[in-house]
Parts: C-alpha cells; sequence; structure tokens
C-alpha cells in the first residue's frame, strides 16, 4: 500500500509559498521542524492564513499532519484548522475537518520545540472532486506570538486488497538533527494601539497614621582637611585717579595774649623753688574762615609698578 502527501511544498522547502495561498505570511529560516524553512503566520492584529486546494478520490479519508509552535515570549493566538471537500465547481459539499488549537497552548518552536498534530478527516462525499486545506489564525493581538508551520501533508493510502480501511499509523521515527538557524525573518507591522479606557474614580483617602518619634540625632562626623589655598589671581589695573577738590583759604589767626610776669631768679646754690607760673592770658576770638580758592588739576597719576 503506497501512501501519498496531495500537498505539495508541504515542508516548504522551495523557500517560497509556491502552491499556497497565502494571507499575511510568509516563509521564514528560523527555527524549522524539518530541512530548512517553514511558514509564518504573522502575530499583529489581522488575520493570516495558508491553505491549497488538491485532488482526492470521493469516499476516502485523509490522515492529515502538521507541525506547528510559537515563535516568542508571548503566548500563540487561536489557530484553526480545517479540510473542506469541493465539487468539480470549487463549491463546499462537505467538512472533512474542524480542529481548533487553543490560545496559549503552543510550545516554544524557537526552543526546537513543537506540537505534531495528526487527525484522520471524515469520509468525502461521493460528489467531492477537491480538498481544500486551510491553516488560520482568525484574529491575534499585540500580545501574541507568530506561529511556525511545517511538514503540511494530507495523506491518502493507495492500494488493494482489503476493505480499503488505512491500518493503523506506524510509531513516529526519531527526530533528525536540528539544522543551523537561519536568519530571522522581519518583524511585521505594529497594529494600532487599541482606545485607553476611563480612568476610574479615585477612592477615598484614607487616614493619616501617627507620625512616629523622631530617633536620636548621629554624631557630627570629624571635619574634614582644609585643602590648599588656590593662588592668589592677578591684581586688574589701578583705576584713573578722580581730580582733587580746591583747598579753602586759611583763616585769621587770633591775637596772643600778654605773657604774665617773670619772678626773680634766685641765688645760684641749691636751686630753690620754682615760681608759680602766671595766668594765661584770654584767648582771641577766630576770626572768620574766608572762602576756599580754587584747587589747580591734579597731574595725571603714574602707572602702577609691578
Amino acid at each position: 500500500m503506497a501512501v501519498i502527501n496531495l500537498l505539495l511544498n508541504g515542508g516548504f522547502e522551495s523557500g517560497t509559498l509556491a502552491e499556497w495561498s497565502a494571507e499575511n505570511s510568509y516563509v521564514t529560516t528560523s527555527s524549522p521542524h524539518s530541512g530548512s524553512y517553514a511558514a509564518v503566520l504573522r502575530s499583529d492584529i489581522a488575520a493570516s492564513s495558508l491553505s491549497q486546494v488538491v485532488p482526492i478520490t470521493p469516499g476516502d479519508s485523509f490522515q492529515f499532519l502538521v507541525s506547528l509552535g510559537r515563535f516568542g515570549t508571548f503566548g500563540n493566538p487561536q489557530i484553526i484548522l480545517r479540510v473542506y471537500f469541493l465539487n468539480e465547481l470549487n463549491m463546499e459539499v462537505g467538512l472533512g475537518l474542524d480542529v481548533e488549537i487553543v490560545r496559549g497552548s503552543l510550545p516554544n518552536a524557537a526552543n526546537n520545540d513543537w506540537q505534531e498534530i495528526y487527525h484522520v478527516t471524515a469520509e468525502a462525499p461521493e460528489t467531492a472532486t477537491q480538498a481544500r486545506v486551510e491553516i488560520s489564525k482568525p484574529f491575534g493581538s499585540l500580545l501574541s506570538s507568530p506561529v511556525l508551520v511545517d511538514d503540511v501533508a494530507l495523506l491518502d493510502f493507495d492500494g488493494e486488497g482489503g476493505d480499503g480501511t488505512p491500518g493503523p499509523t506506524g510509531p513516529i521515527g526519531p527526530t533528525g538533527p536540528t539544522g543551523p538557524t537561519g536568519a530571522t525573518g522581519p518583524t511585521g507591522a505594529t497594529g494600532a494601539t487599541g482606545v485607553t479606557g476611563a480612568t476610574g474614580p479615585t477612592g477615598a483617602t484614607g487616614a493619616t497614621g501617627v507620625t512616629g518619634a523622631t530617633g536620636p540625632t548621629g554624631v557630627t562626623g570629624a571635619t574634614g582637611v582644609t585643602g590648599a589655598t588656590g593662588p592668589t589671581g592677578v591684581t586688574g589695573a589701578t583705576g584713573v585717579t578722580g581730580a582733587t577738590g580746591p583747598t579753602g583759604a586759611t583763616g585769621v589767626t587770633g591775637a596772643t595774649g600778654p605773657t604774665g610776669v617773670t619772678g626773680a631768679t634766685g641765688v645760684t646754690g641749691a636751686t630753690g623753688p620754682t615760681g608759680a607760673t602766671g595766668i594765661t592770658g584770654a584767648t582771641g576770638p577766630t576770626g572768620p574762615t574766608g572762602p576756599t580758592g580754587p584747587t589747580g588739576p591734579t597731574g595725571p597719576t603714574g602707572p602702577t609698578g609691578p
């Protein structure tokens, strides 16, 4: 019995989204599940998706496989996995698979940690000639991580004998060594910031508590050593001395009073007592001070020495 993957470029190893209809998605070399590439559903608010339509045989069931992981520190957004059955006019005639990956449930693919998903579809109706596989993010938020998608398959079991029912899936082989991490793809545009909600009313201010006792004042630390005095700056030039005003005339000196009588000189030998000093005559009145005459101009001051 042959097992056929009906999807083309399911591992994105073309390095592009060839064969896929993509919305808000791109290919990256960062942390693929296998090979060198993986697809990315962007983490912004806008929806993003990958879908592919393939021919099928009516009445068959198919096994759907995909590896998913978030790429960042925030949780993943909601992811929807669906398989629709279409007729030859591309009209939907049945839903073969409808699986929801809830928000925040995917591991971090940046740590080589992936969630491998396996589901068997319902049987395709007799009118179905095609199947459309969809991996979509209906919405997102600024606080969600992008989602990596890799190794997508829609398996058909083609063979003879028996009732045509697929046998049990064999055990998964060991994961091969992880290839080198590729360059990080460009960051998608940041969505618009939502409207800020109204500020709620301010609650009543609580009573002020009792002020605690003031602690003792700590010991004053020792005064530091006074730094050296800096050099004295240069003395500025002395300004010009203003002119000296005129000196007034000296007033008239009053008359000297009469000198008292001189006593007789005693006999020389022992010096006799000194005679009494006569009374000093009265000092005559001081005449009025005359007007001050004009002072001549002061000569220029010589330069100050060093």
